[in-house]
């Protein structure tokens, strides 16, 4: 009885066995194949020659003439005497 429960337990180990492989090999990835090299260009570049403009003094400021450097609020009236932690009282 040993002998013949061996042999099942055989045969359905090797059943098994058989369907992982196929299923292993029937879903294996087709390899990619790399994508073509494109061949670069090593022709020598033409630069445009620049025209540079020949001036005898800065541009002059527009719109912001006369105040100063930027950076901080202005115009309005800073502390005072009586003046509480929020301008109050």
């Amino acid at each position: 009885m040993k002998n013949q429960l061996d042999l099942i337990v055989s045969l359905s180990a090797l059943v098994i066995a058989l369907v992982f492989a196929g299923v292993f090999w029937g879903t294996a990835r087709k390899p990619v194949a790399p994508p073509a090299v494109v061949p670069v260009k090593t022709t020598p570049v033409a630069l445009p020659t620049p025209t540079i403009p020949m001036v005898n003094g800065l541009v002059p400021a527009t719109g912001n003439t006369g105040r100063g450097g930027g950076g901080g609020g202005g115009g309005g009236k800073s502390g005072g005497k009586g003046k509480g932690r929020f301008g109050q009282g």
